[in-house]
């Protein structure tokens, strides 16, 4: 990167999804923004891709290994993500524990319409049905309305390990996700 020919800073745009930058990538992105102008982009890692292919970013993470056409990939790792609710909620909705049939009448929180990561969840289910959503579309209060106690939802565990003890407790102990 060089700077500009006013001799300004050089501007990166990158697309980030919520739940890195609401987890682990600002840091970094402060960093870097003592040697460029920053804009990020918020867009599902599913579909951040576009949004490079288009020319309307310089770098974005995303869920897909492969690399655009004059770019590069790297790996940055793996956010484990595991479905979770308040215990008056799933005392409510899973007395009984969970099962497809419950899955498919317990309200669930959804990011947006491009957030697959609960109905990846219920699939692995079988749940005969769609349950009744919830649409939140912003990261931190995507996990305050679950754990207000809205419906459930795939949160990182990364933004679980800040919550206090017993504030959300999983589905089922080992159940999890995870999204490279």
């Amino acid at each position: 990167l060089e700077t500009s020919a006013n001799g300004g800073t050089p501007r990166v745009t990158l697309v980030v999804n919520g739940d890195s930058l609401h987890t682990w990538a600002l840091p970094g992105l402060v960093e870097a923004g003592a040697e460029v102008q920053l804009t990020i982009l918020r867009e599902d890692q599913d579909y951040s891709l576009d949004l490079l292919r288009r020319g309307a970013a310089h770098g974005a993470v995303t869920a897909i290994a492969a690399a655009v056409p004059g770019c590069t990939s790297r790996s940055l790792g793996v956010m484990r993500y595991r479905p979770v609710c308040t215990p008056a909620f799933a005392a409510r909705w899973f007395p009984d524990g969970v099962s497809s049939a419950s899955l498919a009448t317990a309200p669930v929180v959804v990011y947006d319409e491009k957030d697959d990561l609960q109905d990846r969840y219920l699939r692995r289910h079988r749940t005969a049905r769609q349950p009744p959503r919830h649409f939140v579309p912003a990261t931190n209060e995507f996990g305050l309305a679950i754990e207000r106690g809205l419906g459930w939802g795939m949160l990182p565990d990364l933004q679980l390990a800040r919550l206090p003890s017993g504030t959300l407790r999983p589905l089922t102990p080992t159940a999890h996700l995870d999204v490279p």
